[in-house]
């Protein structure tokens, strides 16, 4: 593994070494996006499933902190949701070879998500209800307009964490 990333070190290096002897300017900012998604690329990194499944289990957790009213438990799971939307979008800018994740995951959830974080900080359970109904048809949304349509997301019926108090 170590071979590999010297490997791909070195050939940029040669590549941009080469460059300033033909005296051409050096983009030296694609020169080291080159070397890191490169490094990268030899590098473990979660699927995109890997990061749903993560966001299915804080959608859960955000859910019974929410209705038990445990503020601070909420705004706990929120902001490792939105973390999670970052990361998401940090390692798989383009989906399905064409759709810019990060931005597409803005346009569905930024509202719901402010909302949630408006009702977590004011401690109203009635706007969390609301705002957790509207995070969760936000998903579905997101999830037809990329194909996905078989994939629902519905409000959690049963908590499946039996070792965390809510």
């Amino acid at each position: 593994m170590n071979y590999l990333k010297i490997l791909i070190f070195s050939s940029l290096l040669a590549v941009n070494l080469m460059t300033l002897a033909t005296e051409k300017p050096v983009d030296t900012q694609n020169s080291v996006l080159e070397l890191r998604y490169g490094v990268e690329s030899l590098a473990y990194f979660p699927q995109l499933s890997e990061f749903m499944i993560t966001t299915q289990r804080q959608h859960t957790k955000l859910w019974f902190a929410g209705i038990g009213k445990k503020w601070e438990l909420a705004g706990y799971a929120l902001d490792a949701m939105e973390k999670n939307f970052d990361e998401t979008a940090k390692y798989h800018p383009i989906f399905n070879k064409e759709v810019p994740l990060g931005s597409h995951l803005t346009k569905y959830l930024e509202k719901p998500l402010g909302d949630l974080r408006t009702s977590i900080d004011n401690k109203d359970g009635r706007f969390f209800k609301k705002s957790f109904d509207n995070l969760t048809s936000a998903c579905n949304a997101c999830h037809i307009a990329e194909n996905l349509r078989f994939i629902v997301v519905q409000k959690p019926t049963f908590l499946p964490f039996d070792n965390q108090k809510f």
